[in-house]
């Protein structure tokens, strides 16, 4: 599918699955910030400071141990249930004062759809910009969009934000899908 646009109103089953485990992935997401298990981001060019992350996937290549395994148990039924859909999957956090700069992640055509669900989300200002369009995350909603256009994301706020990050193979989740 050659489609491509910024933002996607998608539905699918792993998207029911998500929003019908939001408070599994909040509560998880809260006892990961408070025992200090994220981790900062490699890509260190990209944002001043402060974002992390602790995952199971990036871009196809697993990161699971026990360790993770045990704290990041919603996590890791999310990808056993539909493991052949996922190709990241993680939380995102974004402490206050962080500023990812203009980048984009992949070039077109590409077969990643990105989706992030609000968990930790503070009030004020505190967004994401994907080619000119900003938006701001709310909790237990999700954004779907395409990170191949130039994106920013910041957060202003006094408090941290959290969202679950999980990265689809585009092609198999439109085709089985209406847009």
């Amino acid at each position: 599918m050659n489609d491509y646009k910024e933002f996607y109103d998608v539905k699918h089953e792993i998207f029911d699955y998500v929003l019908e485990n939001t408070e599994v992935f909040y509560q998880e997401s809260a006892e990961i910030y408070r025992n200090n298990f994220f981790l900062d981001w490699y890509n260190k060019h990209i944002f001043n400071q402060g974002w992390q992350v602790l995952g199971l996937r990036y871009e196809g290549n697993n990161f699971i141990n026990e360790v993770v395994k045990k704290h990041c148990a919603g996590l890791y039924t999310l990808l056993t249930k539909y493991d052949e859909y996922i190709y990241s999957i993680a939380y995102s956090s974004l402490k206050p004062g962080t500023i990812i700069y203009p980048h984009f992640d992949r070039m077109r055509p590409h077969n990643v759809l990105r989706s992030h669900l609000g968990l930790h989300i503070p009030a004020g200002e505190c967004g994401i910009k994907i080619n000119n369009i900003e938006r701001g995350w709310k909790k237990g909603e999700l954004m779907i969009f395409d990170d191949s256009y130039t994106h920013e994301a910041w957060n202003k706020t006094d408090e941290t934000r959290i969202v679950l990050l999980v990265d689809l193979h585009r092609d198999m989740i439109l085709q089985e899908t209406a847009v």
